[in-house]
């Protein structure tokens, strides 16, 4: 996720929020190995290297470290609703909230069918990460 895309949805769910909802985009998967050879592709040149011949060193998982992220669970997405670049959490103690109507304009769905779940989702192909990356401008302040 880019700066410029944290932005928009801090922006979207507060113009959307009605109270109480958690608010989480539909983010792309990326495998790491990709991400690694993109930007190798990318960076290296504006600094001189051959990306044939920069090396990625494989050191393994850190201990605790997570493989995959669960951005909405089995129990979040029974009170959850779908909008086009969104996932809408409602609360989960609604007492709080009891006059409130959760509608939205852009809802895809007022159900989730499953969690979303980064390892049970396909990845971007490394056309789309490098398109993404550029795009984003991540890379701006490298000179990339």
């Amino acid at each position: 996720m880019s700066i410029p895309q944290s932005a928009r949805l801090v922006l979207e769910a507060c113009t959307l929020a009605r109270g109480g909802e958690v608010f989480i985009s539909k983010m792309p998967v990326v495998r790491i190995i990709d991400l690694a050879e993109v930007m190798i592709e990318i960076l290296a040149p504006t600094f001189g290297h051959d990306p044939e011949k920069v090396r990625i060193e494989w050191i393994g998982a850190k201990v605790g470290e997570k493989m995959y992220e669960e951005l909405l669970s089995a129990e979040e997405m029974v009170r959850s609703r779908e909008l086009k670049n969104h996932f809408v959490t409602l609360p989960a103690f609604r007492l709080m909230f009891d006059s409130v109507e959760y509608a939205y304009p852009d809802e895809v769905k007022g159900s989730v069918g499953k969690p979303y779940i980064s390892a049970d989702e396909p990845p971007m192909s490394k056309d789309e990460l490098r398109d993404f990356l550029l795009n984003e401008r991540v890379f701006e302040s490298l000179g990339g």
